[in-house]
């Protein structure tokens, strides 16, 4: 996730928004024209005064907000020359921008929104900026892997729009959470920390999506152009709430936690609702993850209530995470329990189980080679823009007539062997195929949602749920290949999916170079978040947007010095990726899910 979080394009809209643009399409005014009536660029500003030096300063706005309506009707997503000339000319006039930082209930005329158009503006150029920084560190081998030089330049950039859009519209939720994400992704540091980031974008699109929808309905002074444009500039795009029809909440995060009862702004006044923000669940999200990470449990739970969740992993699985032993030589992991009425720390499931130095030290160097982080597999076989998973099956064998290439010498040479081990001859014996994949994630990783290994091709088969059966490995398995000591540890619960409680034993296993972990596939497993700074956000974090947060100059001051400044490391990240060989071995054929396979 790019921290984008909001469409640039046309948003769903009100009526009063859509009633406006049939106005103008057939002749009337006060709406936004569609696409096929874009009037040609500049043209306002020409007509309106012969130089640059005699504009208006209300043909100056007309036509800035003129460019935006262009940008959202271009098709192209990737076309933002009309949000670089909306900023250009900004940069040319013979007046400063003034920043917007009073109550948007203050708002009198479309002047008063034209920083918040130019911060919106700065902030979706901030993110085509970013997707060209990962372009290119994709290129060469993940995000921070890119030329030192050229990715410094690429990230000054977006420095320097996420600047200008929060010093412009310090409330601008969608630009804090896209500085955090954009932070975390490239392992730089910021001063107030992730969590004071995402924590900004919460409370901001809580409170902008309140103040905006208190305005829009309550406001009856208030031209309805204004509206149009709070609703696309501040309830789109800054916050990421869309208008519905019929009264459909989406539930993505309930914006009302707070016991404020906004019901009635919710409804629109030609009968519709407005969703959640989708930038605050996204926080939310991001700050719960965090904090759990860094051990506030509590305050995670805080910002789980505003989402639509019903359960999270025990504190005891974080806390054991951070500060659990590390397996020991002869493959012991640690076991926790998660449950209160739990009197013992056994389970029924298997026991996992994990071997140290499992690879001699050849075949561990070559296949950390296969899968380097410039290694060709990832190009090759799509890693970086594939939107899903893939795999890729094989037959076992016991290796007397040799193997096909370093993965199958690897799994049916050295894995398998210590998979027949563990699960006895009678289950080993019905193992006919291994299947295998891979992942590479920066030092800095979110890590792996919680997931069962299944057979997806059997479950699209069967469109009655009622009669599908899920298959999955008869042992899963993972092989640590690089790893630092913030890498996540490797989580597995005693929950299948046909379980009836809630899981009661967590084993942890906190991943070592060259170490290999087999346990039951039919168990929920995943990868907790790579350790942070255990940093908490001071009380500066939480003043208000007058103060140490955001100057009041023209440009933004954060207490974060350099906020994107590069680590030492920069450049070098191969080092610190995380970098994992995972086999599911199969008692069962799969079928091949390639088009036309």
């Amino acid at each position: 996730n790019n921290g984008k979080g909001t469409s640039t394009r046309r948003p769903a809209m009100s009526k009063r928004i859509t009633e406006g643009i049939e106005q103008d399409s057939s002749g009337g005014g006060g709406g936004r024209g569609d696409a096929e009536r874009k009037r040609p660029r500049r043209r306002v500003l020409e007509e309106s005064s012969p130089s640059s030096c005699c504009r208006s300063s209300s043909a100056e706005t007309a036509f800035l907000f003129e460019l935006y309506r262009n940008h959202l009707d271009v098709e192209d997503e990737h076309d933002l020359s009309n949000l670089e000339e909306l900023v250009d000319t900004v940069m040319s006039m013979n007046r400063a921008v003034q920043p917007f930082r009073g109550p948007l209930s203050s708002v009198q005329s479309i002047t008063d929104l034209l920083p918040v158009l130019v911060s919106v503006a700065l902030h979706q150029l901030a993110g085509s900026a970013f997707d060209r920084y990962l372009a290119a560190s994709e290129h060469d081998g993940g995000a921070g892997d890119a030329d030192d030089g050229e990715s410094r330049v690429q990230l000054k950039q977006v420095q320097d729009c996420i600047g200008r859009s929060l010093a412009l519209f310090p409330r601008n939720a969608a630009c804090w959470s896209m500085g955090a994400n954009i932070c975390r992704i490239t392992e730089t540091s910021i001063g107030c920390g992730l969590v004071g980031w995402y924590r900004r974008a919460a409370e901001n699109a809580r409170d902008v999506r309140r103040e905006t929808l208190d305005v829009l309905e309550r406001r009856n002074d208030m031209d309805e152009s204004i509206k149009e444009w709070m609703e696309l500039l501040i309830l789109h795009q800054v916050v990421g709430v869309e208008y519905l029809d019929h009264d459909i909440h989406d539930g993505t995060c309930s914006n009302d936690i707070d016991g404020d009862d906004d019901e009635e702004q919710q409804d629109d006044c030609m009968g519709g609702t407005f969703s959640a923000s989708s930038v605050e669940a996204t926080a939310r999200f991001m700050l719960a993850m965090l904090l759990s990470r860094d051990g506030h449990h509590q305050e995670a739970l805080t910002n789980l209530q505003y989402i639509d969740v019903t359960h999270r992993l025990h504190p005891n699985v974080w806390t054991g995470g951070r500060t659990g032993r590390r397996q020991e030589q002869d493959g012991s992991l640690d076991a926790t329990s998660i449950s209160r009425s739990t009197t013992s720390t056994c389970s029924k499931a298997r026991a996992p189980v994990s071997f140290a130095n499992a690879l001699p030290t050849n075949l561990y160097q070559r296949i950390c080679q296969v899968f380097a982080p410039d290694a060709a597999f990832w190009k090759d076989s799509g890693y970086y823009n594939n939107p899903g998973y893939y795999s890729f099956l094989a037959k076992t064998h016991d290796g007397s007539k040799g193997f096909e290439d370093v993965i199958d010498e690897i799994v049916c040479g050295h894995l398998l062997p210590m998979v027949r081990q563990y699960l006895g001859k009678d289950d080993a014996d019905k193992i006919c195929a291994y299947e295998w994949w891979a992942h590479t994630r920066p030092g800095t990783s979110l890590g792996h949602m919680m997931h069962f290994d299944t057979d997806e091709a059997n479950l699209k088969d069967h469109h009655d749920r009622s009669t599908t059966r899920v298959h999955h490995p008869i042992v899963s398995s993972v092989l640590h290949l690089t790893c630092d000591d913030k890498s996540g540890p490797t989580i597995i619960l005693d929950q299948t999916p046909g379980s009836t409680e809630l899981p009661s034993v967590c084993w942890r296993s906190v991943p070592r170079n060259n170490t290999f972990m087999i346990f039951p596939g039919d168990l929920l497993h995943g990868v907790l978040p790579s350790g942070g700074t255990g940093a908490t956000v001071e009380s500066q974090s939480r003043n208000d947007d007058n103060g140490k947060m955001l100057a009041a100059s023209s440009t933004v001051e954060l207490p974060i010095g350099e906020w994107l400044t590069p680590p030492s490391s920069f450049g070098q990240h191969h080092q610190s990726r995380r970098l994992t060989f995972m086999v599911g071995f199969k008692t069962r054929s799969v079928p091949d899910q390639r088009s036309g396979k």
